[in-house]
């Protein structure tokens, strides 16, 4: 090949060119995921030109089932998935936890209902005592955990756990865990959830707060093995780091905006006067401290020479460094229920989705898929005022909300409602009428008086879901 003779470019002999087939093909390939991992940052092109639908899936499954790891199907489940659609994938995502469950239940694991290991917490004390007994049970912790709740005076409460309540725990195991007042978790400004970077300094942990992150990455990891949904949503820097994957410059706009701001100005502005230096304050838990981002950076000014090195390296600490001991602790808790190849499947975006399921509320799926107990059936006068208020009378906020006030999770099950586990139930609530909707979180339950009127269910019922009167975990 010969490039243009103007400008004195070189002429380049194929001839001197010593590429195999397998190089290129390497090579080729690594560009190929790199403009991928850059469309999840900022899309650039239509979403569907990434899939193959050449691929034929049964004949895709049939060679993966094959246990061929040098085939076609698994050399592009390694290389490049994101050519299967995000659907074919989780169906493969979750044939590779069903394979697992086999596999674990013949090396002793117990999955059956009333059986598996069976733990104690302290209701007041569901994060601490949740530590105390899943650190120490293994790779039991993809069987079935039975969980029983001591009340404030110390009681044993009654009931059999048939999965309700191990739901109601992680629940509020995870709600404890992730509560910003905590500390081990903080959040940014849209709300999403990432590693205190300044944990270490907790008094609420000390010494133990990479073991409580490892472990909050294990709670998550058996939420997923189990198809639990959780309400806490990850920053989408954090879930990169799941994923095994280096924050750039353009991941710091998911932690925060105003820096990521200041940075791109920086970028295209001269940098003298503003008495920057390489740099950064950090506050400990009321204890402000500066912390360089190169050698002797204190000391060193921040020139229009040196500000782009300048924005990556603060961008770097910011996403990387950080919080790379909380990261590597919690992808070790992660990685112990869940393989990280299986993960890898999965772009940061549909990862969240996969953890934290879909904000799309599909009524019809919901419908189909609901029980009905006390009394009533489908067919019943305020059942049909139900469907119809969530139809015409409320927006998708609202249905998050029912959703929530229902099953402690304002999200759908990423493949359907015919996944929520328990089913969702509308039971028939016994007493006067003038009563508030309840529910029961844990059987993902409804409970609704036998109103009069439409109109009076759904002033009962939006009244309820928006100030979260007559909520209850059991």
């Amino acid at each position: 090949w010969e490039g243009s003779r103007g400008g004195g470019s070189k002429v380049l002999d194929s001839r001197n060119l010593s590429v195999s087939w397998s190089q290129l093909r390497d090579v080729a390939t690594e560009l190929f995921c790199q403009l991928r991992v850059r469309q999840s940052r900022r899309q650039f092109c239509d979403r569907e030109i990434w899939i193959m639908p050449s691929i034929s899936f049964p004949v895709f499954k049939s060679e993966l089932e094959s246990k061929n790891s040098g085939g076609r199907a698994a050399l592009i489940l390694r290389r490049i998935p994101f050519v299967l659609t995000f659907q074919q994938r989780v169906e493969l995502f979750y044939g590779f936890i069903r394979s697992d469950r086999k596999h674990m239940d013949s090396a002793g694991v117990n999955f059956q209902h009333g059986a598996g290991v069976g733990i104690r917490v302290r209701r007041d004390r569901v994060l601490t005592d949740g530590f105390e007994s899943l650190t120490k049970i293994g790779q039991n912790i993809k069987g079935r955990v039975q969980v029983q709740f001591i009340n404030s005076h110390g009681i044993a409460e009654t009931g059999i756990d048939g999965g309700g309540l191990f739901k109601e725990f992680v629940t509020e195991l995870l709600r404890s865990a992730f509560d910003p007042q905590l500390g081990l978790f903080c959040q940014t400004p849209h709300e999403f959830t990432y590693p205190n970077p300044t944990s270490f300094a907790n008094p609420n942990f000390g010494e133990q707060h990479l073991a409580y992150f490892q472990f909050v990455g294990m709670v998550v990891g058996k939420c997923l093995y189990d198809g639990i949904i959780i309400e806490p949503q990850l920053a989408n820097f954090f879930l990169r780091k799941l994923l095994g994957y280096r924050n750039f410059v353009d991941d710091l706009s998911s932690l925060d905006p105003e820096v990521y701001k200041n940075l791109l100005y920086l970028k295209k502005n001269s940098a003298e006067g503003l008495g920057l230096t390489f740099s950064v304050a950090r506050d400990t838990f009321g204890d402000s401290k500066v912390v360089d981002l190169i050698e002797n950076g204190a000391n060193t000014a921040v020139t229009d020479e040196n500000r782009l090195r300048f924005i990556y390296e603060m961008a770097d600490f910011k996403l990387n460094r950080e919080i790379s001991a909380q990261s590597k602790a919690f992808v070790a808790g992660l990685n112990s229920v869940i393989r990280p190849d299986w993960l890898r499947m999965f772009a940061a975006e549909e990862l969240d989705r996969l953890i934290s399921g879909t904000p799309v509320i599909d009524v019809a799926d919901l419908k189909r898929h609901t029980n009905y107990a006390g009394g009533y059936d489908e067919d019943h006068e305020v059942i049909r005022w139900f469907w119809s208020i969530l139809d015409d009378d409320m927006d998708e906020s609202d249905r998050r909300s029912l959703l929530k006030f229902s099953t402690s999770v304002s999200r759908s099950p990423l493949l359907g409602f015919q996944h929520l586990y328990p089913k969702f139930c509308i039971q028939r609530n016994s007493g006067d009428t003038d009563n508030l909707p309840t529910s029961s979180t844990c059987m993902n339950l409804l409970k609704l008086p036998r109103y009069a009127t439409k109109a009076k269910l759904r002033e009962k019922l939006l009244y309820s879901i928006k100030s979260s009167s007559g909520f209850y975990l059991t």
